[in-house]
């Protein structure tokens, strides 16, 4: 496994259209900026569907884009500030 979701918080940055398993890990991390499937399904099928929805694709490509700000070093060093005041102050 890798760590964390560093590829798909990549593919957001770079307002890649990202196709990912529907498990825990790229749920929490894309939240609604991919096209989820089961695990055993084809990619085709998700390929095809977006291609049939151009509209589709420059929705979730700004939205990815969006989303891969949420883990920025700047919000993650501001929230683990929060953090810090919170249980250390």
């Amino acid at each position: 496994h890798e760590s964390f979701g560093l590829p798909l918080i990549d593919a957001m940055e770079n307002s890649s259209l990202i196709i990912a398993p529907c498990v825990e890990g790229p749920l929490e991390i894309c939240k609604n900026v991919a096209i989820f499937q089961s695990p055993s399904d084809d990619n085709y099928k998700s390929i095809i569907r977006l291609l049939n929805q151009p509209s589709e694709i420059t929705k979730l490509r700004k939205k990815a884009r969006k989303r891969a700000q949420d883990f920025s070093w700047k919000s993650s060093v501001t929230k683990h500030l929060k953090l810090y005041e919170r249980f250390l102050l």
